[in-house]
């Protein structure tokens, strides 16, 4: 399933004025469409040329079955969620030699109506948008969709003999008779202008409880006495006991290449109950609590990608996740967890906060809690950097449309000691991955120069080579003629 690529021929081809290496829904594209008379007869006997930008979302799921694989049965999907076109000349061409017609082209900042009309009819189907309302069957508003941004997939599973297929492309089409010129377009949508300030923090308390003998003074940093032992054996109530919650905020909104460490805040908060803690500090002075160090961290950004074919009586998909670790060190030295007293005050605006953790994953919860200013960031000690690359493949920013989503979760362990007893907390929650902000995307573009910067943006959408289209070199071929 190749891309459109770049074609052109002295009998046609399309020239774009200010080439760019990135267009946003909205921007207007102004240029011309040419043709050498001499070596076009075609255009003695057609009554027009016109000019087509669309826009599509197509998907590709095979499935090999039978002992050899031989047996394949291949669904498709295709959202053509733009198209404009127009004629650029009407009439006949009698005069030799070189013929330009101007052309001025706005790429639509939503879908256009009539969908289904240009490729598949989608019904409501989570986590893809839809174009049917499954009721009436009639189109649905699609106008109050956003365009996605370019993007290609292509993965193959010897094991499970499945392969999916699925790209976003953009396309400048000149078609006269059957002789026709295209401009693939990188098309993106415009993220926010500076990297985010707030990532939706989201608190969740882990109830912990280090239970042995090397809490006591005497046993501390030494292995206890046979007799001990035994008696902690037979009467494990008379074992000493530390219960705690470890707090961890972590974030639920994070954005590619954002120039900070990702935000992961962890506190200690002491339950101090004599039922619970046996071990309770004279004058409740927390200082004299035994320490707890975090001993490493991992994070791992999980991105799973979704494609659905609609088929006659039901669609036909898969998906896919790809797994990417972000956190960036180790550390030799293990850092001690600060100790919060549990405090009962609300939060005021100079303050950071995070939102509950619920264990109900459709409801989210309302209640803010404090972050304090002495929790120790994680994401600067294990220095977490979330780039959009990564060695196997690119990184895409969440985004549904109606046959491809994207969506990611961010697994997240911490292992730490108290007492020389092992613990580790951890989660996969839900995130919602931002694309670079548009302070970054400019970085690179002066960094790598024009032409440069057009091949990067398409080098970005190669996750797998295709053997028709050679895509980079014929876009860097198009901006340089």
């Amino acid at each position: 399933m190749p891309r459109t690529g770049f074609r052109s021929s002295p009998a046609l081809q399309i020239e774009i004025e200010d080439k760019r290496p990135i267009y946003f829904p909205g921007d207007t594209i102004n240029g011309f469409v040419l043709s050498h008379r001499k070596l076009s007869a075609l255009l003695d006997s057609l009554q027009s040329i016109r000019l087509k930008l669309f826009g599509r979302a197509k998907t590709k799921y095979v499935v090999k079955s039978g002992g050899s694989g031989h047996h394949r049965s291949i669904y498709r999907g295709r959202a053509v969620f733009v198209q404009v076109s127009k004629v650029v000349h009407q009439g006949h061409i009698c005069e030799t030699g070189q013929h330009a017609w101007p052309f001025s082209m706005t790429i639509p900042e939503h879908p256009t109506p009539s969908i289904a009309s240009r490729g598949n009819a989608f019904d409501p189907s989570p986590p893809f948008l839809f174009t049917r309302d499954p009721w009436t069957k009639q189109e649905t508003d699609v106008v109050q969709h956003q365009l996605p941004s370019v993007m290609y997939y292509d993965d193959e599973s010897a094991w499970s003999r499945k392969k999916i297929q699925a790209f976003v492309e953009y396309a400048l089409l000149a078609e006269v008779g059957s002789t026709k010129a295209v401009v693939p377009l990188y098309v993106r949508q415009r993220s926010v202008p500076s990297p985010i300030a707030s990532h939706a923090m989201q608190l969740r308390s882990f109830l912990q409880e280090t239970k042995t003998l090397a809490l006591l003074p005497e046993y501390a940093g030494v292995s206890p006495p046979f007799g001990a032992k035994l008696v902690s054996m037979l009467r494990p109530s008379k074992t000493p006991k530390y219960s705690y919650s470890i707090m961890v905020a972590y974030p639920t909104i994070i954005q590619l290449e954002h120039p900070e460490p990702l935000p992961f805040k962890i506190y200690l908060i002491p339950n101090l109950d004599s039922k619970e803690t046996t071990i309770s500090p004279e004058g409740g002075n927390v200082d004299q609590l035994p320490v707890v160090t975090i001993t490493s961290m991992a994070v791992e950004l999980k991105s799973h990608i979704h494609i659905r074919c609609p088929g006659t009586f039901s669609d036909h998909g898969d998906s896919k996740h790809h797994t990417y670790r972000i956190s960036g060190r180790s550390i030799s030295t293990p850092v001690a967890v600060p100790i919060i007293q549990k405090s009962d005050s609300k939060p005021d605006q100079s303050q950071e906060t995070a939102n509950l953790f619920s264990f109900n994953p459709y409801t989210t919860s309302k209640q803010k809690a404090i972050i304090p200013s002495a929790a120790l960031d994680l994401g600067i000690l294990f220095s977490v950097f979330l780039g959009a690359r990564s060695a196997k493949r690119q990184i895409y920013p969440s985004f549904a449309t109606y046959n491809i989503a994207v969506s990611h979760t961010l697994k997240w362990k911490v292992n730490f000691s108290c007492a020389g007893e092992k613990h580790s907390v951890g989660g996969e929650p839900g995130v919602t991955v931002l694309a670079p902000s548009e302070e970054q995307e400019q970085m690179k573009m002066k960094k790598l120069g024009r032409y440069r910067g057009m091949e990067k943006s398409y080098d970005e959408l190669k996750a797998g080579r295709e053997a028709a289209v050679d895509f980079v070199g014929q876009i860097v071929q198009a901006a340089a003629s």
